[in-house]
């Protein structure tokens, strides 16, 4: 009798423990996705978030999301590729086409993409879910180099000159 009135305190204690603990973690926030990025503006067809530049190697870092499957993916990679390529030595393209080698900068967006393709990150500063066709490709062209060049403070000098 004395062994089971000290078992059921014991339940009744690590109940209690148990509970306090998830109230504690519910209020602190713990158990609450919260996102550091928000959107702070646009910019063209771009979101502006409040992160700064991410780097590698001292270079913009460029993500493209996208897959083989999806029609505006394949519109969107050659145009992507192409003006990537003209910024070679100053960014890092970080090409996701048919990838997940990136999937943790691509989770960390999912208060702004809830899981679509194309998804561009540009220097963690600007984003955008979708291709660029409703605009076209002149226009497409024209505002991922004007983008860029605004991540590699105008360089190369080339190709933001003109």
């Amino acid at each position: 009798m004395k062994f089971q009135m000290k078992r059921k305190h014991l339940i009744i204690l690590a109940v209690l423990l148990i509970l306090s603990l998830i109230g504690y973690f519910a209020i602190t926030g713990m158990f609450v996705k919260t996102s550091e990025i928000k959107v702070v503006g646009e910019v063209d067809n771009f979101k502006i978030t409040n992160q700064q530049v991410c780097e590698e190697n001292g270079k913009p870092i460029i993500y493209f999301f996208g897959h083989s499957g999806c029609p505006h993916c394949q519109w969107q990679h050659p145009i992507i590729s192409s003006v990537t390529a003209k910024f070679s030595n100053y960014i890092s393209f970080h090409d996701n086409m048919d990838s997940n080698r990136d999937s943790d900068v691509y989770a960390k967006y999912s208060d702004i993409n809830s899981g679509y393709v194309p998804f561009l990150v540009l220097g963690c500063k600007y984003v955008r879910v979708g291709s660029g066709e409703n605009v076209g490709e002149a226009s497409e062209i024209a505002t991922l180099t004007k983008l860029m060049c605004n991540l590699t403070g105008n360089n190369p000098s080339d190709v933001c000159s003109a």
